[in-house]
């Protein structure tokens, strides 16, 4: 795969530590991933290392680095950033493709360290046979030691068996108890990747960033709101915020390196931030266009309404998540139904003109009337000058997620959530697109599996990853999802976050009295 880019990093690779880092995902996507270009330059930052970067191909080809077209094979590191559940499957696909066995236990000294990170470590269990050393938390504390202990290490096993004692990693092979994640508590002090690379396609090729041609720009990290179906909401915790004076800095050098017209703010709590209007005016008044990700809707104002309108940002984003009053009070949404329709009031009133809606079915105690309630929101957003063409839904199942209050709601029963949406598609007359029943049960699989379904996830990948090669791997294995109780012990317990289990199941009872 040979394409054309600014900034990338092509070292010589002879007396390096050599680190593959993939993303599984195609090209297109990955590189609209902020944590890939921030490991990228934090590694290619030390002299001793060379870190080179993997996708997916799209033409189920054997992967090759982009840098210098080496194989996997030739690593010392490979190295998965994972954000999303069904790329568990693409990673034992890319490795399928190369001669280096996916369980850990059939690798010697001679294959390399596969290193796995990013929000979903903090459940690690369906991919622990195939992976040697998971960070849980943040990169940029734990990046010089892992350096260093390999550089410093006899070989690979003493390399593991050193970093089984380190804050913040798990090693499937030596650690047996806690594993508490790390974090830089000062978002300040992680750097900021300025050089980030930029594909010279079109925007029509199958290579054009996801988010297209713009800066990446973190301004804050994890977030305190406690959504309670929300991953980040508990393992994002606490909320962090970089400084509008370094915000200022990164723009600055960043646009004249890249000589990108465009900033994309990156950030789940990005709403919070204390300085979110000042961070827009300033991008805009400097002639750069503005690009934001889903809004709170009880975040919007008037001004920075105006300040996305000079942006050039001519589509919002807005996750109302659900229709009722009472569901909102349920999932602890932090917003009223009339909160909702306010900021989609204002929206329109300060000229932006499309609009996409984020919504969820399935949610613990949800009925009928919540569902039809969706609808009825929709049409109010009709009625207040929203034109049907220039409306979108995205409509997905509720999918429970470790560490948070509903990780205890682990069922889903394809046949009611096919109603729900046969209902709602005849309530709804815009543009929607919903998650396929089937797809969301099987992330389901995925978010609370344990050790033992690791090899399921090696049959469907190696089957092809698609839902018939699901269907065969569930089958054959005879698996049973399994169901927990407040009393249980749960098999990612031995991660410990910011917030207590304690703290989980009391959200999870007064969730239950909120009904």
């Amino acid at each position: 795969m040979k394409i054309l880019e600014f900034n990338s990093i092509k070292k010589d690779l002879r007396n390096k530590i050599k680190f593959a880092l993939c993303i599984p995902s195609i090209y297109r996507v990955g590189m609209s991933s902020l944590a890939m270009h921030t490991i990228y330059n934090i590694l290619n930052s030390f002299e001793n290392v060379s870190c080179e970067r993997v996708f997916l191909p799209i033409d189920n080809s054997a992967p090759y680095s982009l840098e210098s077209n080496q194989r996997l094979e030739s690593f010392d590191f490979i190295a998965f950033s994972l954000h999303f559940e069904i790329n568990y499957i693409n990673l034992l696909k890319i490795l399928l493709k190369t001669n280096i066995p996916i369980y850990s236990k059939e690798r010697d000294t001679t294959h390399p360290i596969l290193i796995a990170g990013g929000p979903l470590s903090v459940n690690p269990l369906p991919l622990s046979s195939f992976i040697d050393l998971f960070v849980i938390g943040d990169f940029e504390p734990v990046a010089k030691k892992i350096v260093d202990t390999y550089n410093n290490a006899n070989d690979k096993r003493d390399f593991l068996e050193q970093c089984a004692s380190f804050e913040g990693f798990y090693v499937p092979e030596y650690v047996k108890g806690k594993v508490k994640k790390i974090y830089e508590p000062n978002l300040d002090n992680c750097p900021h990747s300025i050089s980030q690379i930029v594909p010279q396609v079109e925007p029509k090729s199958p290579f054009f960033p996801s988010l297209g041609k713009s800066f990446l720009l973190e301004i804050s990290r994890g977030c305190n709101r406690g959504c309670r179906f929300c991953l980040i909401g508990y393992q994002g915790r606490p909320i962090r915020f970089r400084s509008f004076k370094q915000i200022q800095q990164i723009i600055s050098e960043g646009i004249e390196i890249t000589q990108l017209k465009k900033v994309s703010l990156i950030g789940s709590g990005l709403s919070d931030h204390p300085n979110l209007e000042d961070i827009c005016w300033y991008i805009v008044n400097n002639g750069l266009e503005l690009s934001l990700p889903s809004l709170r809707v009880d975040c919007i104002t008037d001004d920075l309404l105006q300040a996305l309108k000079k942006g050039n940002q001519k589509s919002l984003t807005l996750a109302p998540e659900v229709g009722s009053e009472r569901l909102l009070k349920v999932i602890h949404k932090g917003f009223s139904i009339n909160d909702v329709l306010t900021a989609i009031y204002n929206v329109k009133q300060n000229g932006i003109v499309n609009l996409k809606l984020y919504f969820m079915l399935n949610l613990p105690s949800e009925t009928s009337e919540d569902v039809e309630a969706i609808g009825n929101l929709v049409q109010k957003v009709i009625q207040g000058g929203f034109r049907e063409s220039n409306l979108k839904l995205s409509i997905n199942s509720f999918i429970p997620k470790p560490h948070t209050p509903f990780q205890w709601e682990s069922s889903i029963d394809l046949e009611i959530l096919r109603n729900k949406i046969k209902e709602l598609k005849k309530i709804l007359k815009v543009k929607t697109n919903f998650l396929d029943p089937r797809w969301a049960r099987i992330q389901t699989y995925l978010s609370l599996g344990d050790t033992k379904f690791g090899d399921i996830i090696s049959m469907v990948a190696k089957l092809g990853g698609g839902l018939g090669a699901w269907n065969k791997a569930l089958k054959d294995s005879d698996f049973t999802p399994k169901t927990y109780k407040l009393d249980f012990d749960l098999p990612w317990d031995f991660i410990e976050l910011e917030i207590r289990k304690k703290g989980i199941i009391n959200e999870y009872i007064k969730a239950k009295s909120d009904n």
